[in-house]
């Protein structure tokens, strides 16, 4: 990540947390936008989003997050979110999530 950085003149690194209890990680986190991979079709108004406060997104192992571990954190105060109807890998999920981040409320145009 931070030779990826230093190649697109990006000066703050994303956050990679160690693999942590989904308990644990719930608990501890505590960023405004709060946001769970999930295959539930969920709308969130990008304009209700205040981006100033960061993101935080929390994105299953292979084989997705289960029905139980959604709820929990679901309860926690996480708003599932889906980018698409494909099915992606858990590391390719992650980029496709940062990208759309950084294009709503980054730098990145077109």
């Amino acid at each position: 990540m931070v030779s990826a950085c230093e190649q697109c003149g990006r000066n703050v690194l994303a956050k990679i947390h160690d693999i942590q209890l989904l308990s644990e990680f719930v608990t501890i986190n505590k960023q405004t936008n709060r946001f769970i991979m999930s295959m539930q079709e969920e709308k969130v108004d990008a304009k209700d989003i205040d981006a100033s406060n960061g993101f935080s997104l929390l994105v299953g192992p292979e084989g997705g997050i289960s029905q139980n571990e959604e709820m929990f954190a679901r309860s926690s105060g996480y708003v599932p979110i889906k980018i698409g109807s494909r099915i992606l890998r858990t590391e390719t999920a992650v980029i496709a999530s940062l990208a759309c981040i950084q294009y709503r409320w980054g730098d990145m145009s077109f």
